[in-house]
C-alpha cells in the first residue's frame, strides 16, 4: 500500500495542512510520493518521493518565448493563496526577461474578478502578455479580457501552464506549457 499525494494548495494554511496528512502517512508506515511539487517539513526528515517538472525552466522558456513573440509588458497572475510552485514559474519567467518584469508585474486576483483585473488592463501601459500560474486560470482570464473588450492575442498575448483540454479548447487555443503527464504517472507509480 502506498499513497500518490498532490500537496494541496488554496487554502488559507496549504503547506500546514499538507504537512499535517504527511506526518499522518509517516506515523503510519505508508509510503508517500509527491506530485506537482515537494514539501519541506521543518527539520524533521519524512520519508517521501517527489515526481514532477522543472517549474523554473518551464517559466523561463514561456518568458523567452513571449519576447520572441514582441511583449514589451509581460505581467503574471497568480490567484492568492496559491501552491509554492507558482512562485518557482514566476521567477522563471523573470528570469527570461532580464529585468524588465518586476514584483509591480504581479497580479494577485482570481482571473474571473473583472473588478479587480479592469484597472490593469485600463492603463495605457497595460500589460501585452500576461502568463497566467495554470491553464485552467488563463482560459478564466480569457473570458475577462473579453468582457474588457480586449481580444487575445491582439491586444493581450496569454500563456498558462499544464496544457489541460481547456488550452487547447480555448478561442483562440491558449500558448501552454504541457507537463508530461504519463510520464510523471508512470514516475509516481
Amino acid at each position: 500500500i502506498g499513497v500518490i499525494f498532490q500537496p494541496l494548495a488554496f487554502l488559507r494554511t496549504p503547506e500546514r495542512v499538507t504537512k499535517e496528512i504527511l506526518t499522518l502517512f509517516s506515523d503510519s508506515d505508508i509510503p508517500v510520493v509527491l506530485i506537482d511539487r515537494d514539501i519541506e517539513i521543518g527539520g524533521a526528515v519524512l520519508p517521501h518521493d517527489f515526481v514532477g517538472i522543472d517549474n523554473l525552466n518551464a517559466g523561463r522558456a514561456l518568458g523567452v518565448h513571449l519576447i520572441e513573440q514582441g511583449a514589451k509588458r509581460v505581467h503574471f497572475l497568480m490567484r492568492p493563496n496559491c501552491a509554492s510552485v507558482i512562485r518557482d514559474r514566476y521567477d522563471g519567467v523573470m528570469s527570461a526577461l532580464d529585468g524588465r518584469m518586476s514584483n509591480k508585474s504581479v497580479i494577485v486576483a482570481e482571473p474571473n474578478d473583472r473588478a479587480a483585473l479592469k484597472p490593469w488592463f485600463e492603463r495605457k501601459s497595460r500589460p501585452d502578455a500576461v502568463v497566467c500560474e495554470s491553464d485552467y486560470v488563463a482560459a478564466q482570464l480569457n473570458n475577462t479580457l473579453a468582457s474588457l473588450g480586449l481580444s487575445v492575442p491582439k491586444d493581450v498575448l496569454l500563456a498558462g501552464f499544464d496544457d489541460i483540454p481547456a488550452s487547447a479548447a480555448s478561442a483562440p487555443p491558449l500558448t501552454t506549457m504541457a507537463q508530461p503527464l504519463d510520464e510523471i504517472a508512470s514516475a509516481a507509480f
